[in-house]
């Protein structure tokens, strides 16, 4: 129990119902009262306008929660919920039980998409939303439930919510975590017009669970049946039979034409966020810069790492474009001390040294010494670095730029020799987002250029050695179009 009640204590309520929050508050202090609870506030209303709920991120992080609430139950909460993502998505939260917290049982759906862990329906009572958080981080002090207990049989339906990533003519793309065997034909409730599609079956073309956008473990592409083939099985007369199956196709070939017309008309232009970056930072310094803005803005999908995982998982998951590091953000004060004395004298003449009127002879000495306290650190992130590399050129056809910030010690030129991989950069100044916009803007448009030149290349040779075959092939004959819907 000792090294239980040893943790952290905090427990942070995000979220407008003051009273809820005291209510949450008092029953922690009342069931648990041997702990020394704490519950910073934190003003979800009180942001830095030209930055937004993002910067809440960081004070979040630095109260080292170990239960956090989200209250989406008051008014209009597309903040929250995009707060509530961030939180989920860090690894720093994976061993943070996030609970949701909403009015009605309609709006589980919606809570469900950020990611929190739990989702609990407002009400009186309080035992679930104490005690279910607790049974995960705090279970050798959890209380057990008083409540008698009865053995009951009762027919269920499970439903697994799914996330639709986009559309093309003949699939859709959508993230779940439910397991499904790549051929097999599986029956979803979509949303889709069923005048358009009228079956409910797709049949699973690709999984993977690799170069995901949403927080799921899986993404899979799935045919369209579009209608449901007919039933032959007593149909013994050949004609009517070649009948049903002329007049099914004729209905698939109408329904596809509708369908695209309905994607069309409800594409999102601003949802097509194709390109992804991932940025590390243990001190996630973009979230609250006043330059970054609103990063839902800008025109990259954007994930966020306080820190990797032991398998930097984040980096297959995601499949990002961009990497974006910041070096030594994860030591503490002490090493940033020695370290900026070491910068500040890397970036002087040595005739300019001047440490503290010290005589000239021992400033060397000193920087030495520096130095010296600083190789361990310096080591480890280069070793780092080496792993991380590792791990990329370990995935197939994924070769992402990598930005090393803060990296005094190294050059790009030195990193791309020692790790034979020539997209890393370095730059030495602090992670921020407008070097990571230009850099990923320069290098997303040269990609999308050798593509489209390796597409006109192959065209153009097809053309040649058959122009009657080829004569209408155009690049668009190469990749279905996606179609984004709006959100």
């Amino acid at each position: 129990m000792a090294n239980e009640e040893n943790k952290s204590r905090a427990i942070i309520y995000l979220g407008s119902d003051t009273r809820y929050r005291e209510r949450i508050k008092e029953r922690f202090n009342e069931s648990y009262p041997s702990v020394s609870w704490t519950f910073p506030h934190i003003n979800i209303d009180d942001v830095d306008p030209k930055i937004g709920i993002q910067s809440l991120f960081i004070k979040i992080v630095e109260e080292k929660p170990r239960i956090i609430y989200f209250d989406f139950s008051e008014g209009e909460n597309d903040e929250l919920f995009f707060l509530a993502e961030l939180i989920s998505r860090d690894n720093f939260f994976k061993e943070i039980p996030i609970c949701g917290l909403v009015a009605k049982k309609e709006r589980i759906e919606v809570c469900l998409s950020t990611g929190v862990d739990l989702n609990f329906i407002k009400g009186m009572e309080l035992f679930d939303v104490i005690n279910t958080p607790m049974t995960i981080v705090f279970p050798k002090i959890v209380k057990p439930a008083a409540f008698a207990k009865a053995n009951v049989s009762k027919q269920a339906k499970l439903v697994d919510d799914f996330r639709i990533g986009y559309m093309a003519e003949s699939l859709i793309h959508i993230e779940s975590n439910f397991p499904i065997a790549e051929s097999e034909v599986i029956s979803l409730e979509t949303g889709i017009p069923s005048k358009s599609v009228p079956s409910k079956n797709f049949k699973v073309k690709r999984k993977s669970s690799e170069d995901l956008y949403y927080d799921f473990g899986y993404s899979y592409d799935l045919l369209y049946e579009f209608v449901d083939e007919p039933d032959l099985t007593e149909v013994e007369d050949r004609g009517e039979a070649m009948k049903l199956k002329k007049e099914h196709l004729s209905r698939v070939e109408w329904c596809k034409a509708k369908h695209k017309e309905w994607i069309s008309y409800n594409t999102d232009s601003t949802n097509q966020k194709n390109t992804k970056v991932l940025i590390i930072d243990n001190k996630m310094r973009v979230l609250s810069e006043p330059g970054t803005g609103d990063i839902r803005k800008l025109p990259f999908g954007f994930r966020f790492q306080t820190q990797f995982d032991e398998e930097m998982s984040s980096i297959s998951t995601v499949r990002p474009l961009l990497i974006a590091y910041q070096m030594y953000s994860a030591y503490g004060a002490e090493l940033n001390d020695t370290l900026l004395k070491a910068v500040n004298l890397l970036e002087t003449p040595e005739e300019d040294w001047n440490l503290n009127n010290i005589a000239a002879d021992e400033e060397e000495k000193i920087f030495n010494s520096m130095m010296h306290e600083l190789k361990d650190y310096i080591d480890r992130e280069r070793s780092f670095i080496g792993e991380m590399l590792t791990k990329v050129k370990s995935m197939t056809d994924y070769n992402p730029v990598i930005i090393l910030y803060g990296a005094h010690f190294d050059t790009a030129k030195a990193l791309q020799e020692s790790y034979q991989y020539s997209l890393v950069t370095t730059q030495t100044t602090s992670i921020n987002m407008s070097s990571i916009v230009k850099v990923t803007t320069s290098f997303a448009n040269k990609r999308k250029a050798k593509f489209d030149k390796l597409i006109t290349d192959k065209i153009a040779v097809l053309k040649k050695t058959d122009p009657q075959k080829f004569r209408k092939l155009t690049p668009a004959n190469f990749s279905e179009p996606r179609y984004y819907i709006k959100k």
